[in-house]
């Protein structure tokens, strides 16, 4: 079918437009920042004295934080500059190309390490006492660097993209061997594969909590061990919640790319951009309210959470209160000064 036969709407393009740097721009320049600063309280929350009795549990979610913050940072640097028209990523073929490979590998790692929390959590409710090897850091991390490892190499097909202009247009591409192999890998290692495991796995800590809550409960190592399952299994399922329509947009994205109708097509090529956009970003909003998913189902954090914001307040009034009696002193010895 020939351009000049497809139907644009125009009124949506202009709007779809407008949606999307408003949207952007908020999401960029106030939602991530408070999400960093409350990935950052939880990261020092979860360092706290109280959480050494349960330091792999604690590694995971620091690491989650942490990871949260690079991804939020990055985010934020190529969203808020290209707002103002400076396409970083499009500078050169190799800022192109290290764009694309940092920011899918780290995308990427974020489920896996979800994928890697409930597991730990599986193998402690299948088999209490059993295996010990996932509360060895040194096993846990080895394990978590394998994973990055084939992540990265997963991603080695971003090498072979560049920058091409068309109709004054700059993006990033690829010839369509390496194309089909980046698209393959990162669906599969970003969205199904850990959505499949995650679901999966979710089924079996609910069915085998919900057998065994009594036998938990009764110990209070155990009772701490409980609690940090049912805080993974809140995390899962939001997790699967938040990239449910991500999982829809790789369906659309992937029936838009095999029509050639569809791609000839302004609006509907926004609209699909659109739906990118505002899928990736219900993940990124998952991940900076982790904080306060954390306070509503762990116990734990929300008692030290507590116990440091009673320690702030309690010290910002003493301050207050010495402020208010050196003013007073002042202003008796002024007064006393003048007679």
């Amino acid at each position: 079918m020939n351009s000049s036969t497809v139907n644009e709407d125009y009124a949506y393009i202009s709007w779809a437009s407008n949606l999307l740097k408003t949207f952007t721009f908020y999401v960029s320049a106030y939602f991530l920042p408070i999400g960093t600063l409350l990935n950052l309280f939880e990261v020092y929350i979860f360092s706290r004295k109280k959480f050494k009795k349960n330091s792999t549990m604690c590694f995971y979610f620091t690491l989650n934080s942490i990871l949260n913050v690079i991804i939020f940072a990055l985010f934020m640097l190529f969203t808020l500059t290209s707002i103002t028209g400076l396409q970083l990523h499009l500078e050169s073929d190799w800022s192109c190309r290290i764009y694309l490979f940092v920011l899918r590998t780290l995308y990427q790692v974020s489920p896996w390490l979800q994928v890697a929390t409930t597991a730990d959590r599986v193998l402690f409710v299948l088999f209490t006492n059993k295996f010990n090897f996932q509360k060895n850091l040194k096993i846990v991390s080895l394990i978590l660097i394998g994973i990055l490892s084939v992540l990265i190499m997963a991603n080695i097909p971003s090498f072979w993209f560049y920058v091409s202009t068309s109709n004054r247009i700059k993006y990033c591409t690829a010839d369509e061997t390496p194309l089909i192999i980046r698209d393959v890998l990162n669906i599969a290692l970003r969205t199904v594969i850990p959505f499949v495991l995650m679901f999966l796995m979710e089924i079996i800590l609910i069915i085998k909590i919900s057998k065994s809550r009594k036998k938990f409960t009764k110990n209070k190592k155990m009772l701490r061990e409980f609690k940090f399952s049912f805080t993974v299994i809140m995390l899962s399922i939001l997790f699967l919640i938040a990239y449910t329509p991500n999982m829809i947009y790789v369906i659309m994205a992937n029936i838009y790319k095999n029509s050639p109708t569809a791609q000839q097509s302004t609006t509907y090529t926004l609209f699909i951009y659109l739906v990118e956009v505002i899928t990736s970003a219900t993940i990124q909003m998952y991940n900076a309210c982790n904080f306060f998913i954390q306070l509503a189902f762990n116990t734990i954090f929300r008692g030290e959470v507590v116990k440091v914001l009673s320690f702030l307040f309690k010290r910002s009034q003493v301050n207050e209160n010495k402020s208010s009696t050196i003013g007073t002193l002042a202003k008796v010895k002024t007064q006393t000064s003048s007679i």
